[in-house]
This record gives structure tokens, sequence and C-alpha cells, in this order.
């Protein structure tokens, strides 16, 4: 049970969409140059403003699951449980384990609003929502120049999520709830989607193999962590092909105006599926060292022992077996 109720739905929406107001316009205010009023250091306010506002607004929708005159269930939804569950003997001499004390007068995180999602039906793509947390924790330990330009891509794929959990959740319209800001978070993913597929196209010509695509796409500029990424004109201009160049291939980040060598960025995005591999295996205890060989057909340091093949040219190792 829990004492006087304490929760207003409604402040609680409305708390919502002033946090993601705010964050758009932190994030505005640090994407702009210092010479016109920038200033970078917002990123870490506008990140923490989105994050927090897309949280109240799950806990909002989590309260509206069960009618308005059942203000005590409501509440329970959204504030921490008690920790303590303790057995007690039924009539039929059945156990039943229930929940002892009082609820706590902090609400729950974000892992328990998936929790909830989950059993209460309610939908979202947590991955972005995740990538989001990521990001917020990344500003948090490193100068925000470093994270300007993973923030506007972050921002940019955020977008769909507010638009569908807006419109299907909470049965709304997500540009009279968001107003002004949805007309920056709507012009932020158009020239974000735009920019990327000509990014796409350019990395194409360029005859990227099939099974590398993942990792170019989340592949991110080693200073500001954007993905809106391109081969330098140069290379292209010489009818490079990676196949042939890819050591010496460079990239140019469309946030930052960076250049550096895309093969680190493949590599490590190659390494990190291998660590999450690894974790998997851990998890059933089935893990085998992590190793990227050299392959003997490509010659590149593409070659997994995970399933004894090459990524960059499909070479199978028979011997590996």
């Amino acid at each position: 049970m829990m004492g006087k109720s304490t929760l207003d739905i409604n402040r609680l929406k409305e708390n919502a969409i002033l946090s993601i107001q705010l964050g758009i316009e932190d994030f505005e205010i640090s994407q702009k140059e210092e010479r016109e009023g920038g200033q970078p250091a917002r990123a870490l306010s506008a990140v923490r403003n989105l994050f927090s506002g897309v949280l109240l607004l799950f806990k909002y929708r989590i309260a509206l699951s069960v009618p308005k005159d059942k203000q005590e269930q409501r509440e329970q939804l959204i504030y921490d449980p008690p920790r303590e569950i303790l057995p007690y003997l039924g009539d039929d001499g059945n156990v039943e384990w229930r929940p002892t004390g009082k609820f706590k007068t902090t609400t729950i995180d974000v892992s328990h609003i998936k929790s909830r999602f989950e059993t209460l039906n309610i939908h979202t793509d947590w991955k972005v929502i995740e990538k989001l947390q990521q990001c917020r924790n990344h500003l948090e330990h490193l100068h925000p120049s470093n994270t300007l330009g993973e923030m506007a891509d972050f921002v940019a794929e955020l977008f769909p999520i507010l638009h569908d959990f807006i419109q299907d959740e909470l049965e709304e319209d997500p540009r009279e709830l968001l107003q002004n800001s949805w007309e920056i978070l709507l012009e932020q993913h158009d020239f974000f989607e735009d920019t990327r597929r000509k990014c796409m196209k350019r990395w194409k010509d360029l005859h990227v193999p099939e099974r590398m695509w993942v990792f170019l796409k989340q592949s991110g500029c080693a200073r500001c962590g954007s993905v809106l990424l391109t081969p330098l004109q140069e290379f292209i201009d010489r009818g490079y092909d990676i196949q042939g160049s890819l050591d010496t291939l460079q990239y140019k980040c469309h946030a930052c105006g960076e250049e550096g060598f895309i093969t680190a960025l493949l590599y490590e995005q190659l390494l990190y599926e291998q660590l999450e591999i690894l974790d998997s295996q851990r998890a059933k205890d089935q893990a085998i060292p992590i190793e990227l060989k050299r392959c003997l057909e490509s010659n590149r340091l593409t070659f997994t022992n995970e399933k004894g093949d090459c990524i960059w040219c499909d070479y199978v190792n028979k011997m590996w077996w």
C-alpha cells in the first residue's frame, strides 16, 4: 500500500513534453558554430533532457494502462516496488509469494520500464532508447565535441521512435503534442536520411563487399561519432576500388569535416560484433577465444573463428573445422 496520492498524470505528461522541448532547444544551440552563439557543452544538457523526457513519456503511458479511477494502481505501476518477497501459506496448503513493505517514493528506472512494457503489451524500439542512454554516458565522460555528430545522428533516429509511440501508444498527433520541436526533429531526420543515402551510394560505387555493409553503416567518425561518412572525393575521382585500396582509402565526416582511414573503423565494428558473440557464448557457457585472423584469400583481417570464414571475401577454410 502507498500513502496519500502524489501522482498527477497530467503533470507527468506536461513534464515529459517540456523535457523533450528543452532537449531539442539545447540540441540546436549545441550544433551551432560558437561564433554564431553555439555552445557545444549544451549537448550534454540536450541528451539528458531528451532521455528524461522520453522516460517520462513512457511512464505516462504505463500509468494509462489502468482506468483513472484506480489511482493507487497507477502509482504502483510507476513507483519502485518493495524489494522483499516473502512466502505465505494459503488455506489450501500452497505457498504464495507476496511483496512485503511499501512502494518507494522513487519511480522505476529503464530496466523496470522495459519489463512493464513487455507485460503490459506496450511497444517501442529499445535499441534506439539504449543508444540514447549510451550517448548520454559518452557525453558525461568525453568532451562534448567528441560526440556532437553522434548526438545529431541520434536526434534523427529519435524522430520515428517518438512518431510511432505518440501516434500508436498515446493515440495523439505528435506534431500537436511537441509543437515547434516536432518540426526540428523532422528537419534533422530528413537531412540525416538524405545525406546517409548519398553517402551509401558513394561507398557502393567503390564496391564494398556485401557482408561488410553492416559494419560500414555502423562505423562512426573517430572525432565526433557521426555515421555520416563519405569517401574522400579524390579517391572517387581517381576511380579507386575498395578491393584494392582499403588500407589507404579515407573517409570525410559530413558532421565535423574529420578525415581518416576507413579501415580502422571497419575493423573496430567487426571486433565489437565478435565481442558481442563472445558475451552471448559466455551466457551459455560456450565461450571460445576471439580472434580476427588475416584471410589467406583476401589478405584482410576479416577471417573470424566463429564460422571459420572471411567476412570480406566469403573464403572458407575447411581445415578450420
